[in-house]
């Protein structure tokens, strides 16, 4: 007697269990938006037939079998009531990364001399695109700055970029011209100071003390 009337009130709870969770389906539906293409709704779903299939079996099949669908049922409707429970946990909301802030890129010319030197440099925020450099002297030391020019030139005889020149008139001027943009920096690195490259550095090193004018 204590058998069927246990066996009689695990059935009742069951099925209490699958009308409230059939109840609460039903009230998802039509207060939220709810998405059949998500995985873990269609999951629920399934599993909730799965249990209704199962409390049918348990009604209808004798009481050894019986037993077995009604704990598999218990154990279905105790998964989904998880699954539910977990819908209304907070979920830790990943924190995007912050894009960062892409450097403009901004062009600038200046111009800086000090006694006989003059350099003319041509950035991109610190990357130095062009730098010249541009010495005058005075009449009588034709051969020696000649070959300093020479010297020059056959150090970078590999590219066109970077060349040196000379010019006697009323004095003597000699040009150094690096086209950095025009080169390839791992090829000169060994040979091409710092300061060539970077313009922070060739303030550091050389127009802090000269007279400078950036172009409008």
């Amino acid at each position: 007697m204590n058998d069927k009337k246990n066996d009689l009130i695990s059935k009742i709870c069951l099925f209490v269990l699958i009308i409230s969770y059939f109840i609460y389906f039903i009230y998802s539906y039509i207060t939220t938006d709810y998405d059949f293409n998500n995985k873990v709704n269609l999951f629920k779903l399934i599993l909730f037939f799965v249990a209704l299939l199962g409390l049918g079996l348990t009604i209808v099949t004798n009481k050894s079998i019986s037993l077995f669908f009604n704990i598999f049922d218990f154990i279905i409707i105790l998964f989904l009531i998880g699954l539910t429970i977990m819908d209304f946990i907070p979920k830790e909301e990943k924190e995007e990364p912050k894009e960062t802030p892409k450097e403009v890129a901004i062009k600038r010319s200046i111009t800086c001399s000090y006694d006989n030197t003059k350099i003319d440099v041509t950035y991109t925020n610190n990357n130095i695109n062009n730098i010249i450099y541009t010495y005058t002297y005075p009449l009588g030391q034709e051969d020696k700055l000649n070959n300093e020019v020479l010297a020059f030139n056959e150090k970078y005889q590999d590219t066109e970029a970077i060349y040196g020149e000379i010019n006697i008139n009323d004095d003597i001027t000699l040009t150094y011209t690096y086209n950095i943009d025009d080169i390839d920096i791992n090829k000169y690195k060994d040979i091409i100071d710092n300061k060539l490259l970077y313009y922070d550095k060739l303030h550091d090193e050389e127009l802090y003390q000269m007279t400078c004018v950036k172009a409008k």
